[in-house]
């Protein structure tokens, strides 16, 4: 990111690496004693409800959603579709990297936008998704060419000669970094 950024080549931007509920010291106690750790629903709660508000109090952000972008890796990549489509007056922009599951459906995600390619683009700004090359791309190729028939404009992204993990995530946010926040 700093490279991207001191080369002109992305806005100056804040990056948070939330934990996403995944780990089992995380979130909602009293959810977790009586249904058991569910970070799909504690995760978004504590994001929208903690984490974006300590970002906006403690940072010089723009606090908007135009200024706002959503990204995650792995099942990290399927909350951030979720949380996107649930929370639209939140975000603009979203990423998944190596999303397992949890694609949007055509044309009834994004609370039906999807399928009406204008509505879309004035909803989200970006829809970035992206796999590594040796995965298993069924899921997001799939997706890629919903997309590409529905008319809906969106990035699609294989990080190349990598499995899933830090080098194909990295790989993607270098691709998907220079396209945030574009006026």
């Amino acid at each position: 990111m700093d490279n991207l950024i001191a080369d002109g080549k992305a806005r100056p931007m804040i990056v948070v690496m939330e934990e996403a509920g995944t780990s089992a010291g995380y979130g909602d106690h009293s959810a977790r004693a009586t249904r058991g750790r569910n970070p799909t629903t504690a995760f978004p709660r504590i994001l929208v409800t903690e984490t974006i508000p300590l970002m906006d109090a403690t940072y010089r952000t723009i606090a908007d959603r135009e200024h706002r972008a959503l990204a995650g890796v792995s099942f990290g990549g399927t909350q951030a579709f979720q949380i996107t489509q649930d929370r639209e007056d939140w975000f603009t922009s979203v990423g998944a990297f190596s999303a397992p599951v949890g694609y949007p459906t055509v044309p009834a995600g994004y609370n039906g936008a999807l399928g009406h390619p204008d509505d879309f683009a004035q909803r989200v700004k970006l829809l970035f998704f992206s796999a590594a090359s040796a995965e298993n791309l069924m899921a997001a190729r799939g997706f890629d060419q919903q997309l590409n028939n529905a008319g809906i404009a969106h990035v699609y992204f294989e990080a190349p000669g990598v499995a899933p993990g830090w080098q194909a995530w990295r790989a993607s946010l270098h691709e998907m970094a220079p396209l945030l926040f574009k006026n």
